[in-house]
Formats: C-alpha cells, sequence, structure tokens
C-alpha cells in the first residue's frame, strides 16, 4: 500500500526546487526529491502549494513600500527567467527522448544482426567477438564520458553558488543604501519641522529670522529634492545590477540541464550495451553447445561479463 505523504514535505519540496531551479515542481520531481509518497496525496498538496504561491506573488505586486518601476523591472525579468527556463527544459526533454528512441531502434537492429550471424558459421562466431571488443569499448568511452560530466556539473554547481553569493552581497547593499537615504530623508524632515513650529511662535516679534528660517528651509527642501534624485538613479543601478545576475544564473540554469541531459543519455546507452552484451553472450552459447572448445570459450565469456559488470557497478 502506498504511503500517505504529510503537507509539510510536499510543500518543504515544492519550495526548495523552485528556489534551486527557478522552475515550478512536478509530481515526478517532488516524489524523487522527498523519496516517493501517494501520487494522488503529492498532486492535491502541489496544487495547494500553487495556489500559495499565486497569493504569494499577488502579495508582492501590491507592495507599497517598492517603487513602481523597480516593481515592474522585478517582474519582467521573473516572468522571462520561467518562460525562458521551461522552453528550455521542454527542448532538452524532447531532444532526449528523440536520442532515446533512436538508440532503442538501433540497438534492436544490432541484436538482430547478431542472432542470425551466430547462426551461421564459425565464422560468424569470430565476427561476435570483434563485436564484442568494440562494444567493450565503447562501454569504457562512455564510463569516461559520464565521469566527465558529473565533473563538469560539479563546476557549474560551484559557480552557480558563486553567482548566487554575489546576488545576495548586491542585495544587502542596496538594503543598507536604502535605509541610510531613509535616516537622511526623516532627519531632514524632523529639521523642517522644527523650523516651521520656529516661524509660527515667533512670527511678530522675528520676522528678520523667520526670513532667515524660510530660506534655509528652502534650501533643505532642495537638497532633500537632489537627494531624492540620487535615491532614484541608486535604484536604477540596482535594477539593472539584479537583470544581469538573473540572465547569468538562467544561462548557468540552461547549461546544467544540458549536462545533466548527456549524463542520462550516457546512462541509458551502458544499460543498452550491457542488454546487447549478454544476448550475444547467450546465443553463443547456444551456438556452440556440445563442443569442448565452445564450452571453454562460452566459460571465458561468462568471466568477461562478470568483470564488466563488475567495472560497471563500481564505476
Amino acid at each position: 500500500m502506498t504511503k500517505r505523504t504529510k503537507k509539510s514535505q510536499v510543500k518543504t519540496a515544492a519550495w526548495r526546487i523552485f528556489e534551486e531551479t527557478g522552475q515550478l515542481p512536478s509530481r515526478q520531481s517532488i516524489m524523487e526529491e522527498i523519496g516517493g509518497g501517494s501520487a494522488r496525496d503529492v498532486a492535491a498538496e502541489l496544487a495547494e502549494w500553487k495556489e500559495e504561491l499565486a497569493d504569494w506573488v499577488h502579495h508582492q505586486r501590491h507592495r507599497p513600500d517598492m517603487p513602481d518601476t523597480l516593481y515592474q523591472a522585478m517582474i519582467t525579468i521573473w516572468d522571462k527567467a520561467l518562460e525562458d527556463a521551461n522552453q528550455v527544459a521542454q527542448s532538452a526533454l524532447d531532444k532526449a527522448r528523440a536520442e532515446v528512441a533512436e538508440r532503442e531502434q538501433a540497438a534492436k537492429a544490432s541484436v538482430t544482426e547478431a542472432r542470425d550471424a551466430l547462426a551461421l558459421s564459425q565464422l560468424a562466431n569470430n565476427k561476435l567477438t570483434g563485436e564484442k571488443e568494440q562494444l567493450e569499448h565503447r562501454l569504457s568511452e562512455c564510463e569516461i564520458a559520464r565521469d566527465k560530466c558529473a565533473h563538469e556539473r560539479n563546476e557549474l554547481s560551484k559557480e552557480a553558488a558563486l553567482a548566487k553569493q554575489r546576488a545576495s552581497e548586491c542585495e544587502k547593499e542596496s538594503t543598507r543604501l536604502r535605509n541610510e537615504i531613509e535616516a537622511q530623508r526623516s532627519s531632514y524632515r524632523k529639521e523642517l519641522v522644527v523650523l516651521r513650529k520656529t516661524q509660527e511662535t515667533e512670527n511678530d516679534r522675528w520676522l528678520k529670522a523667520v526670513d532667515d528660517a524660510r530660506q534655509e528651509a528652502r534650501q533643505e527642501a532642495q537638497r532633500a529634492d537632489n537627494i531624492g534624485k540620487r535615491v532614484e538613479g541608486l535604484l536604477d543601478e540596482i535594477a539593472d545590477l539584479k537583470q544581469q545576475h538573473a540572465l547569468a544564473l538562467s544561462a548557468e540554469r540552461e547549461s546544467a540541464a544540458k549536462w545533466q541531459a548527456r549524463c542520462e543519455s550516457q546512462s541509458q546507452e551502458i544499460k543498452t550495451l550491457q542488454g546487447q552484451l549478454k544476448a550475444a553472450t547467450r546465443d553463443l552459447a547456444e551456438c556452440v553447445t556440445g563442443s569442448q572448445e565452445a564450452r571453454a570459450q562460452t566459460k571465458a565469456m561468462e568471466t568477461l561479463m562478470k568483470q564488466m559488470e563488475r567495472r560497471v557497478n563500481e564505476g
């Protein structure tokens, strides 16, 4: 019986996949993340999570403390990143499926040819021996390619982590600047309030002092306006930096998805080659049964098969 899945596990896994990949999680990806569970329960909880995500996005769209220009830029970047990531993932999936289908057809054709060759004569036996060596060579190349893919995937993961750290540092610097600017604005507002009270209470006796205070207030207002313009410029620069980091992260994720597809394709090819080698070994044993020399060759091939399986398992 399929065990029921806790809501907290499904939603936690959904947020983790969404934050790490920038893509909406699927039911299959969540079940792989939490190690199984009920497909129906996972689908139901995933639907609730998507509603919560929509509410969160709606809340972010109505934040009063964010300038409209900065908000629109962030929404545009976010939507574009999601669209690009989904297109890249779908393209890689279609390509991988096509390659798997082609390799399956090629594998079926190879098995048929091998069985026909075994039924002919000792010449076919020699030919199978040569094909076996070629398969071993291809298997070795696939293992090397798989190791290379794993190494490059680790390098890409490190680069993505570094980019994420840089983006976090930029966000912290942006927050610090906003706090400093807000503190300056608050200080200027307090000074203006004091000046206005002084003008109201001493207007009759200190007319000249009031005029001086008004002049100083104008200067303070001009300074506040200049600071506001400077703040707008800084916010524009911060938006540009965030856009650049988002594009860099999108490119790194696209490259990581391509390498992941290549690794999966190489693993599938290794499994196919192992199946071909086992089938060739069985056919060869049936063809040369009754001969002492054939039994010796069959035993040698079984020993070689075990060695190859051990190498694949160790790899």
